[in-house]
Parts: structure tokens; C-alpha cells; sequence
């Protein structure tokens, strides 16, 4: 998958995936957007690694702010998630 169309899917459902974590905080695959849940989380982890390894090979493309403003919804979605290692488990596996 691009790092366009990734993005994309991050931004789509990050509006679904806040209200997931809103309606069930414990485990929020138990909400109506569990889709939603498991979208965000897949494509913020690919977003991660892929943008590290943008900056790891062209240090100079942390000054632009596409990829380091991806990042940052990306670690938010990636943090956001780990509220409980029960779920980061369930999502782990269902990827």
C-alpha cells in the first residue's frame, strides 16, 4: 500500500475511530466502528515504519511538513490505541 493512499485511510476513519474510543474506552473493537478501529491502527503502524524509514535514509525531509504532520496523526492513533494491552493484542492478530 502507497503512503498516499495509507494516509488517506488514516484520515478517513480518524474521526470514527475517536468516537470508537469515546463509546467503549476499554475496548473499543466492541463499538460499531471496530473497522474503523483496526483501519486506524493498520495504517498509522505502516505510516510509522514507512516515514522512519524516510528519515532515517534523507534526513532532510523532516523539514517538510507532509510527512512529519502524518507522523504525528500516525503516533497519535498508535498511542490513542495502547490505553489497553488486551486490545493491542486483538489488534495485533486481526492485522
Amino acid at each position: 500500500m502507497s503512503q498516499i493512499v495509507t494516509s488517506v485511510l488514516l484520515h478517513i476513519h480518524r474521526a470514527f475511530f475517536a468516537d470508537a474510543m469515546l463509546e467503549h474506552p476499554v475496548d473499543p473493537l466492541k463499538s460499531k466502528y471496530a473497522q474503523s478501529v483496526l483501519a486506524t491502527f493498520r495504517a498509522a503502524v505502516f505510516l510509522s515504519a514507512s516515514i522512519r524509514g524516510i528519515f532515517m535514509t534523507v534526513p532532510l525531509a523532516q523539514r517538510y511538513w507532509m510527512f512529519t504532520s502524518n507522523w504525528f496523526s500516525a503516533c497519535v492513533g498508535i498511542v490513542l490505541s495502547f490505553n489497553e494491552p488486551a486490545l493491542i493484542w486483538r489488534l495485533c492478530r486481526s492485522s
